[in-house]
């Protein structure tokens, strides 16, 4: 065995402790702003999309990604109105942007905020967005189904305006890297 074999094989047996990349958990939400306007009537099956979050993600007490990180989704189905039917909007995001490299993410629609009612939701790091007590109210017109589809509320279709704050839950831990 070469003596460079050997240091390598010590280094591997002497077990020195790798550092695992920081993890936000499952389940975590994120306040996050739409830049362009959707419309259940005139968006494309996968069409793209991206935003800032609106607050910074850390574990205990550390930041890990800072506010104005860019999420980027597409637009996963579309129903528009027909006859008997309600119009509806899925959205999934699929990677965050962390300094250039992306990151994979997986998370689903919980909340559609209505952007006009508060002005502080769509400045990074506004505080915490918790409900109608402490922050905006759902928007008007639409309601987010157990499964993150949003639906038209009276057969109208989904009319998301640019700046509409969604809130989105992590499905699967978020490795930042």
């Amino acid at each position: 065995m070469t003596p460079m074999a050997v240091l390598a094989l010590v280094v591997a047996l002497a077990g020195f402790p790798q550092s695992a990349p920081p993890s936000i958990p499952a389940g975590t939400t994120i306040e996050w702003l739409l830049q362009v306007p959707l419309d259940s009537g005139t968006v494309k099956l996968d069409q793209r999309f991206e935003g800032p979050t609106l607050k910074s993600l850390g574990v205990k007490g550390e930041t890990v990604l800072p506010a104005g990180v860019i999420v980027k989704g597409f637009v996963s189905s579309v129903r528009m109105v027909r006859a008997q039917s309600q119009a509806s909007l899925t959205l999934s995001f699929d990677a965050i942007s962390a300094g250039g490299r992306p990151i994979r993410l997986r998370a689903t629609v919980i909340a559609v905020l209505d952007p006009r009612k508060s002005n502080e939701l769509r400045r990074p790091e506004a505080g915490p967005v918790t409900g109608v007590a402490d922050g905006p109210g759902p928007l008007v017109g639409v309601f987010v189904n157990a499964d993150g589809t949003i639906v038209a509320k009276s057969g109208g279709e989904v009319k998301l305006p640019a700046g509409t704050v969604l809130r989105i839950r992590l499905d699967e831990p978020l490795v930042a890297r």
